[in-house]
């Protein structure tokens, strides 16, 4: 048999590699890899079921474009079986659905660490997945957030078949209620989510039928984007609809937790050439000036912005405002004065440039 499952965020094991857990982590497996530079990449992971083998790999990326293919653990499972729906959360715990041939049924797992790289790793059965047909299989998964709290959303081809949202803190299933939309064998979290429609969707999936992608909302809403795949460099990719397309994403942060303290520290201005552009700037700001008398306008402060039409400057009589000096004005400074008879308002305006603003 070929490749039946893809992953979604996940890692190798971080006792096993030796890499830091980042500091939200409390579980076995590690959401990023240290490139040795004080900054991390995040790292995809997959399981296959090969030859009845199911083997676990991790995908990660260098820094430099250059991906490596890591096994990280194998299962020793009944003949017959095997792991689907890889999905891991952002503390560093990893699930699956186990699948069997015979007397079908669905487990949600969860995996534990092997003690070494590569070796024999093992698991624990958390439920009874409610599957609706156990003759079709949990193959569609994504971690996602609602309201703050963290649920595993899972269903057979990102449709309303075993369709099921899993809260992780809780323990309880809920059915997730899917509108059918496309055929996609994985989805994955966006924190920020897509807006399409003036709807906002959490998890986006690829349609492996075309290069459709498919939003997918908690409520179990769907929306279909006519979408092109490209590869790391911009370019086209022709779309093999014989082959089977998932999607995977990391929780990597692009830099460690103590690279974050150290930018925060890091100078990242001079002083000097600051100060100096404030005062470049505030001259600038005087660059034309004019003062002017008005009736009395308590309702003026330095610093508002006026508008001011001035008339053309010319040997004729002419209601044309100046082109030139018209338009908007700071008030620099100003001072009411009066007397028993008449009160005035005396503005000092200034601005940076000549001409009305269109």
């Amino acid at each position: 048999m070929g490749l039946i499952a893809a992953a979604l965020a996940a890692v190798s094991p971080a006792r096993a590699q030796g890499d830091p857990l980042a500091e939200t982590q409390s579980g076995e497996w590690s959401c990023t890899r240290d490139l040795g530079d004080g900054t991390q990449q995040g790292i995809l992971y997959q399981i296959v079921y090969n030859n009845g083998q199911n083997i676990l790999y991790s995908y990660s990326e260098d820094g430099s474009g250059t991906w490596s293919l890591d096994q990280e653990a194998t299962f020793s499972l009944s003949s017959g079986e095997f792991f689907n729906a890889l999905v891991m959360t952002p503390a560093g715990d990893m699930y699956a659905v186990l699948h069997r041939n015979s007397n079908p049924h669905h487990q949600l797992v969860k995996f534990n660490a092997p003690a070494t790289v590569g070796g024999v790793a093992s698991y624990d059965v958390v439920a009874n997945f409610p599957s609706e047909s156990t003759s079709k299989a949990v193959n569609f998964s994504s971690y996602v957030e609602i309201n703050g709290d963290p649920y595993l959303a899972m269903s057979n081809n990102g449709k309303n078949i075993n369709d099921e949202l899993y809260n992780v803190t809780t323990g309880v299933f809920s059915d997730w209620n899917i509108v059918n939309a496309g055929n996609a064998k994985d989805a994955v979290w966006a924190p920020l989510g897509i807006t399409s429609g003036g709807v906002t969707y959490p998890m986006v999936g690829v349609d492996e039928n075309s290069a459709n992608s498919v939003l997918y909302s908690v409520s179990g809403n769907t929306a279909t984007l006519a979408t092109t795949l490209t590869d790391l460099n911009g370019n086209s990719m022709s779309w093999d609809t014989s082959k089977a397309w998932g999607v995977g994403g990391s929780f990597g942060s692009a830099d460690s937790l103590e690279r974050q303290v150290e930018k925060f520290n890091e100078e990242d201005i001079v002083v000097e050439e600051v100060l100096w552009q404030a005062k470049q700037n505030f001259r600038q700001k005087f660059n034309m000036s004019a003062e002017i008398i008005i009736p009395a306008d308590f309702s003026l402060h330095a610093g508002d912005l006026v508008h001011c039409d001035f008339p053309e400057i010319s040997s004729k009589k002419t209601l044309q405002e100046s082109q030139k000096d018209s338009g908007i004005y700071m008030i620099a400074d100003l001072c009411h004065y009066g007397d028993k008879s008449q009160s005035y308002t005396g503005l000092h305006l200034v601005r940076d440039s000549f001409g009305i603003k269109n």
